[in-house]
């Protein structure tokens, strides 16, 4: 329900970016790091 809503997911790159986004959150917290920091990290 919630791509079909995101306003990222009107196109195939906002919806591979918001996909990319979720993922990287989801695999940094279960590891302790802050998703911030990390997507921080990937945009340096």
């Amino acid at each position: 329900m919630a791509r079909k809503v995101s306003p990222c997911s009107k196109n195939a790159v906002g919806a591979q970016t918001d996909i990319r986004i979720k993922s990287t959150v989801e695999t940094a917290q279960p590891r302790g790091l802050d998703p911030v920091a990390v997507l921080a990290g990937l945009m340096r």
